[in-house]
């Protein structure tokens, strides 16, 4: 089994290999889940440069329906698209620092 530290730094080519990392949180609402997404430029980055929360609930056919909650910490002007908008909003997670 490999692991991601032993990956390649570089392409065949000599092209840089550029990792990001998404840590995400999720919280059951009303049959699906509220998830919120931390986008870090790297493994060693203290912050994300990029947050995001929605709400997603499976569909018999195997898709998964998505609203978009906000983006870094404000809401989503799309926000009458749930009915329960505020609730929803409120399970987000949003990065506070350390």
């Amino acid at each position: 089994m490999s692991s991601i530290w032993r990956q390649p730094q570089k392409t065949d080519g000599g092209d840089a290999i550029k990792r990001e990392v998404t840590m995400f949180n999720s919280v059951k609402h009303n049959g699906g889940e509220v998830v919120s997404g931390w986008n870090y430029a790297s493994g060693n980055a203290k912050a994300p440069y990029k947050q995001y929360c929605y709400y997603g609930q499976p569909k018999p056919n195997g898709t998964l329906e998505q609203v978009s909650l906000g983006n870094d910490g404000k809401p989503a002007e799309n926000n009458t698209l749930l009915p329960d908008f505020a609730m929803a909003f409120s399970k987000c997670v949003w990065w506070k620092g350390v």
